[in-house]
């Protein structure tokens, strides 16, 4: 029997692990992208599609933890790290930057699932310093990392370098998206919310009312 074109790439089990994931039944996910995971690397699939597939796997375990598997799976943090660990060494042997630096973040949502923010700050930071250096940086990458810096700083309390990183964030996204755009909006309240924790509540409803603007805006009012 001939195999389809596209079985020699993408087999069945990634196929399968991938609507499982959609449809968030992720421990069966987690057993079908495991199996693509050891298929990819008998098969001497590229690095890139081997990295895929273990970010998918990781998102799956991941997925685990949260919500009401927190309790009856607490090993799968330390599961999806593992798997986002094998698939940073394999993004290490080769030139793929991008690769590379997206293993990071995936790293860096687990280290905060684990309320590891040193941690966390760490990868972002490597991964914002990785982008810089590319010739043509990705702006909204780069917007992301740091308004999760900013949201790493104020849950340890860093309360000054969060409202630091989260006015850099909504000026990003404003470069990015422009200033009325739905993102912003959401930049806007982050930031409107740590200026009230902080007590400064000017600048709090200067931005609240500017988030609320733009949410009634692109939303509509309920």
């Amino acid at each position: 029997m001939r195999l389809r074109p596209w079985s020699l790439d993408r087999n069945w089990d990634r196929t399968e692990g991938e609507r499982l994931l959609k449809a968030r039944d992720f421990a069966g996910a987690e057993i079908h992208l495991s199996r693509a995971a050891v298929d990819a690397e008998k098969r001497g699939h590229s690095a890139p599609k081997r990295i895929q597939v273990r970010l998918l796997l990781a998102d799956a375990q991941r997925k685990q933890f949260h919500g009401l598997h927190q309790d009856t799976n607490p090993d799968k943090l330390a599961a999806a790290e593992l798997t986002v660990r094998s698939a940073i060494e394999l993004a290490a042997g080769t030139n793929d930057r991008v690769a590379y630096m997206r293993c990071l973040d995936v790293l860096a949502d687990i280290f905060g699932d684990q309320g590891n923010f040193a941690a966390v700050e760490k990868v972002t930071r490597d991964a914002l310093e990785i982008e810089s250096a590319l010739p043509h940086p990705e702006p909204l990458r780069m917007a992301r990392r740091v308004h999760r810096l900013g949201m790493t700083h104020q849950q340890a309390g860093r309360i000054d370098e969060a409202i630091s990183m989260l006015e850099k964030a909504v000026a990003m996204y404003e470069q990015t998206f422009g200033p009325d755009h739905l993102e912003t909006g959401n930049q806007l309240t982050a930031l409107g919310a740590v200026y009230r924790a902080q007590g400064k509540h000017e600048e709090a409803q200067k931005c609240l009312r500017r988030a609320l603007k733009i949410h009634e805006r692109t939303q509509g009012v309920q």
